[in-house]
């Protein structure tokens, strides 16, 4: 059912062409779905599943020359686990090539327990004429959570989630081969993991249709590890070639990779068994116990 449900998602993303609407040139409204498969740090899941999809739309406004907001969101299923996560951007543009400004999320994990993650960084975005560089730097906070994994011979084995005040990181380098298509490259510093970030995106029209196909990978150490593809929708393009809607776009929706953010501090330890409780004394008062045992 969760596999029906993502592409479920993904085939109603791809019908919306349908009803799009041609967006004022300082509104930005975006929205990809995306389904594959994944593996994360967490043994325990909803079921025995390794899809990993969901949808993610974004909507900015651009507000004179120089200020940017933008707002994204995104529900997902991962791994039999449902999560959704929100996030918010506050940029400025010194310049037509660069933009900087402040990034904050919030993610939910309904799992076995309630983990959140709390990020507030820095953001920059630079524009070159086939290159395109972004990056977000910065603190985030996951709440504590314990799970019981089993027992061994004098410990039981716990899996601890959540990490305070660890920095965490997300970039990219982008080069635009066409017009209409462009090839990613990046990394991942989440929950305390690493991660190189691959992705591809291809206009399915060299004038620019807003339409466009894209596939994504995430490898890295300790179970961060997804590959993705899926259809991303930009309203408004009026016949701008991608390459020109990016960097008209505002700020890339980053929040797939919260998909990984609580899992990824998972730390496995053992928590020593209190000995046993001494025997109680032999029943029947004093007899035979002993001068030694009785008063």
């Amino acid at each position: 059912m969760n596999i029906v449900a993502g592409l479920l998602a993904v085939t109603a993303a791809g019908l919306l062409p349908q009803a799009a609407w041609a967006a004022p040139g300082d509104v930005i409204l975006r929205i990809e779905g995306m389904g594959g498969v994944a593996r994360d740090k967490r043994p325990l899941s909803g079921s025995d599943t390794d899809f990993s999809g969901g949808v993610l739309p974004s909507v900015g406004f651009r507000i004179g020359n120089t200020l940017q907001v933008q707002a994204d969101a995104m529900i997902a299923d991962h791994l039999g686990d449902t999560i959704w996560a929100t996030a918010g951007h506050i940029g400025v543009k010194p310049s037509a090539k660069v933009s900087v400004g402040v990034y904050g999320a919030y993610a939910h994990l309904k799992s076995f327990e309630k983990l959140d993650t709390y990020r507030i960084g820095a953001e920059a975005v630079y524009h070159a004429d086939r290159v395109s560089l972004s990056g977000i730097a910065g603190y985030e906070h996951n709440e504590r959570a314990t799970a019981i994994v089993g027992v061994i011979p004098g410990f039981t084995v716990v899996d601890d989630y959540g990490r305070k005040g660890n920095f965490f990181s997300m970039a990219d380098i982008s080069f635009y081969p066409r017009d209409s298509w462009s090839l990613t490259a990046g990394h991942r510093y989440i929950g305390g993991r690493h991660a190189a970030a691959l992705g591809t995106e291809k206009s399915l029209s060299a004038s620019g249709s807003g339409f466009t196909l894209f596939a994504e990978g995430r490898i890295g150490n300790a179970g961060y590890a997804a590959a993705w593809a899926g259809i991303r929708l930009r309203f408004g393009s009026n016949g701008v070639s991608l390459r020109d809607q990016d960097r008209n776009s505002g700020y890339a929706n980053r929040l797939k990779d919260e998909l990984f953010g609580a899992s990824n501090t998972r730390r496995r330890g053992q928590v020593a068994l209190p000995p046993p409780p001494p025997p109680p004394p032999p029943a029947g008062g004093c007899g035979g116990c002993g001068g030694s045992y009785c008063t």
